[in-house]
C-alpha cells in the first residue's frame, strides 16, 4: 500500500503493509527538484523490481487529481502510469477530499495508543528514517480552521540543517495512507497476502 505528497521541490512517497490489525510502514522514499514525481515512482519501481508480488495499492486524494493543461494529465495518473510500466499491478483507490487535521489526529492517536479500531501503527526505523524525523519535528497550530499541523516550515528553504525531507511533506504522504488503509481498505485487507515487503 503506497501514498504521495506531491510539490515541485520534493515529492514524497511512503510504503506499507497490513498485517493483521497492524500497518507497518515499511519505507519512506523522496526525490527533490530537479528530479520529479516520475523519478520517485521510478526509484520505488526499481527498489522492488524483484519482489515476487508486484501488486500494490494506490491512496490518493483530491489533490493529486487536477489535470495540468500543458501535459493532459495528473498526479495520480502520473503515479499508476509509471508503475504499471515498471510491472506492477494497481489497485488504485480514491480517498476524497483530505479529512479535517482535528479527526485525522483522533484518529492516529488513537492508533498510536494502541485504542479503538484503527490498525496499530509500526516503522521500519532503517527504512522510515526521514519520516520518524519529520513527524517528531512536527509540531501544531490553531487557526482560524481550528487545529492542524504547522506546515510553515514548508516554506522556509531546503537547507542542511532543515532539509526539506524532514519537514512536514512526507508525514502528509504519510496521513494518506494510514486514512486509506483505515477508512479506504481494499477487499483483500490484512489477509497478508503474498510475500512480505522490505
Amino acid at each position: 500500500e503506497i501514498a504521495f505528497d506531491y510539490n515541485v521541490s520534493i515529492n514524497t512517497m511512503v510504503v506499507g503493509q497490513r498485517i493483521g490489525d497492524e500497518l507497518r510502514t515499511l519505507r519512506a522514499m523522496f526525490v527533490k527538484e530537479p528530479l520529479s514525481l516520475g523519478h520517485l515512482v521510478e526509484q520505488f519501481t526499481r527498489y522492488y523490481a524483484y519482489h515476487p508480488v508486484r501488486e500494490v495499492v494506490y491512496y490518493y486524494d483530491s489533490t493529486s487529481v487536477a489535470r495540468a493543461a500543458s501535459v493532459g494529465y495528473s498526479y495520480a495518473d502520473l503515479v499508476q502510469k509509471k508503475l504499471t510500466e515498471g510491472g506492477f499491478i494497481v489497485t488504485p483507490i480514491y480517498i476524497n477530499r483530505p479529512i479535517a487535521h482535528q479527526l485525522k489526529f483522533s484518529y492516529i492517536n488513537s492508533s498510536f495508543r494502541g485504542e479503538g479500531e484503527y490498525l496499530r501503527t509500526r516503522f521500519n526505523s532503517e527504512g522510515c528514517d526521514c519520516l520518524i524525523t519529520a513527524i517528531e519535528r512536527t509540531g501544531s497550530v490553531i487557526n482560524r480552521w481550528g487545529f492542524g499541523k504547522d506546515k510553515h516550515p514548508e516554506k522556509l528553504p531546503d537547507t542542511p540543517e532543515f532539509p526539506n525531507e524532514y519537514k512536514t511533506h512526507i508525514t502528509d504522504a504519510w496521513d494518506t495512507l494510514f486514512i486509506g488503509a483505515n477508512l479506504y481498505p481494499p477487499d483483500n485487507a490484512g489477509q497478508g497476502v503474498g510475500a512480505y515487503f522490505v
